[in-house]
């Protein structure tokens, strides 16, 4: 069981308080069975002997201390979930985000090259239709937004406005060309069409090169960026780094 409303709830018999390891009607109940399994001849002795010592930190039967798993061990970092330090100090939350800062630069140098082909930024017209929907017609790009761009998020994202003046803005992700290509030929997914698009000097000035290497604050990651693995809170993404031939 998970707190409630900021109180701590026994899973054991669900009073508020405190949790199953303090929980005095469990505790009451193993001493109980303890003293009937004595008085049966001495099956289970042993067993609820130990049950005992969990709670109390003291085997009744040999007056043996009982030490809970991780005592001695220190904190435990809520990102690597190892002891000894916590997630400020971790020393694999460290490696990974520099190892995440290369990832980043190169997915950063992949979208650049073929966005400055593309040529979609601002001022660059497109067709625009939303998930086999029909076209919302002739659209203009207003704005562009490129810190949604990661190691695990391949695309930036625009501002679309009708250039009718009728119909809403759109924020879409633009993909890479031959992703665009896919969703083009697929009536479930949305689909964007260059119909005048930006020179490579144009789309040069707007996704400048410094952009590249600008780094990314993952304690206040900017609006738009999706799949991170820094996630507040949340511990590390095992199999994402395994897959990476990070597993340390």
């Amino acid at each position: 069981m998970g707190n409630y409303n900021g109180t701590i709830r026994c899973g054991y018999c669900y009073e508020r308080g405190h949790n199953s390891r303090t929980c005095p009607v469990k505790l009451e109940r193993m001493e109980k069975r303890l003293e009937n399994a004595k008085a049966d001849g001495g099956n289970h002795v042993e067993y609820y002997a130990e049950a005992v010592a969990r709670m109390t930190g003291v085997n009744p039967e040999t007056g043996e201390k009982k030490k809970r798993r991780n005592e001695g061990m220190g904190r435990q970092c809520s990102y690597c979930k190892d002891y000894g330090h916590n997630r400020r100090t971790c020393p694999v939350l460290s490696k990974d985000l520099a190892r995440y800062a290369v990832m980043t630069r190169e997915a950063r140098q992949e979208v650049r090259a073929w966005a400055l082909e593309d040529g979609i930024g601002i001022g660059a017209m497109v067709q625009y239709s939303e998930y086999g929907y029909e076209s919302a017609g002739l659209m203009m790009v207003e704005a562009i937004n490129l810190q949604s761009v990661h190691g695990r998020q391949r695309y930036y994202q625009v501002t679309l406005r009708p250039l009718s003046g009728a119909g809403r803005k759109h924020t879409v992700s633009v993909q890479s060309p031959e992703n665009r290509q896919a969703n083009a030929e697929s009536r479930y997914a949305s689909s964007l069409t260059v119909a005048g698009k930006l020179t490579t000097e144009q789309m040069a000035a707007q996704i400048d090169e410094e952009w590249i290497y600008e780094d990314i604050d993952w304690k206040k990651p900017p609006e738009g960026l999706h799949n991170n693995v820094f996630e507040k809170g949340e511990q590390r993404v095992f199999h994402f780094w395994h897959d990476q031939g990070h597993q340390d």
